[in-house]
């Protein structure tokens, strides 16, 4: 039966060590189109009948936490605007329009006046 003998000094080659390395790169690169798909832009908050840039390289639902988290309205609506989009809180709620005309549902308003998390789209 043949001994095999392990010393502490073993090396690696330079070219073992990239091809060791290379599965986490690519483990790396896979998981980042999913974060790569989440757009980002400027986040304007509408007051004193003037916009205001309320923050900068912001995804969407960023954008609506900054606004509108924490913030209840029994009547009326606050504006935002994420880069093409208007944002309007409404009471129980927060909606979008690509138009600023035509307003569809993005996220339902709790009780709690917190905003939940949300699945970006990217369709006004």
């Amino acid at each position: 039966m043949a001994q095999i003998a392990l010393t502490p000094r073993a090396s690696i080659s330079a070219t073992t060590a990239r091809q060791v390395s290379s599965p986490a790169k690519s483990l790396t690169a896979t998981a980042a189109p999913a974060a790569a798909n989440v757009q980002e832009g400027d986040c304007l908050r509408y007051a004193a009948a003037t916009w205001r840039k309320a923050g900068a390289g912001m995804s969407l639902s960023g954008c609506v936490k900054l606004l509108f988290d924490g913030q209840c309205l029994k009547t009326g609506a606050a504006y935002g605007r994420w880069m093409a989009l208007t944002l309007r809180l409404v009471p129980g709620a927060v909606e979008v329009s690509g138009d600023n005309r035509n307003f569809r549902l993005l996220v339902e308003q709790p009780a709690s006046c917190a905003i939940p998390d949300f699945q970006e789209t990217r369709s006004p």
